[in-house]
């Protein structure tokens, strides 16, 4: 049984500058309260060690690598981790629009046994961080862009 969380967002900026913050590894540490982590390069095939934090347990990290399954400048950033029965999680990023407009939808595919018996408060703990991602990229753009009114 495949679970799916899914987010959608609405940055006032362009694709090119989404995509530049979020393949950005090294700098998640700065920005991310989701993926608070990752040492590696947003390249097909690629293996990135990335520390994120488990919603469903406050406080708490997992830090495993993860593999880029997709990074299609400026579109779709995908990345897959997974512990053999237990989860696979397929982390998705992807960016539409034109101009200095991009459209988001960012989710994670879930399947594995972790996640069958996750609860909706479990889901729902996971979309609100996704959310919460979602957020800080907004913010870490206007850091490094300026306000979006500005452009």
């Amino acid at each position: 049984m495949m679970r799916e969380i899914v987010t959608q967002a609405l940055l006032p900026f362009a694709r090119e500058k989404v995509w530049s913050v979020l393949t950005d590894f090294g700098a998640y540490r700065d920005w991310n309260p989701l993926n608070v982590a990752a040492d590696g390069v947003a390249a097909k095939g690629a293996r990135v060690r990335m520390t994120f934090i488990d919603p469903g347990h406050p406080g708490r990290t997992i830090t495993q690598d993860v593999t880029i399954e997709a990074a299609e400048a400026p579109t779709r950033l995908e990345w897959i981790g997974t512990v053999p029965l237990l989860f696979r999680g397929e982390h998705y990023f992807e960016l539409s629009g034109s101009g200095q407009v991009t459209e988001m939808r960012h989710g994670e595919r879930l399947s594995g046994l972790l996640p069958q018996l996750w609860g909706k408060r479990r889901l729902e703990q996971q979309r609100l961080a996704y959310e919460a991602m979602n957020d800080a990229l907004v913010k870490r753009l206007s850091f490094l862009f300026g306000d979006a009114s500005d452009q």
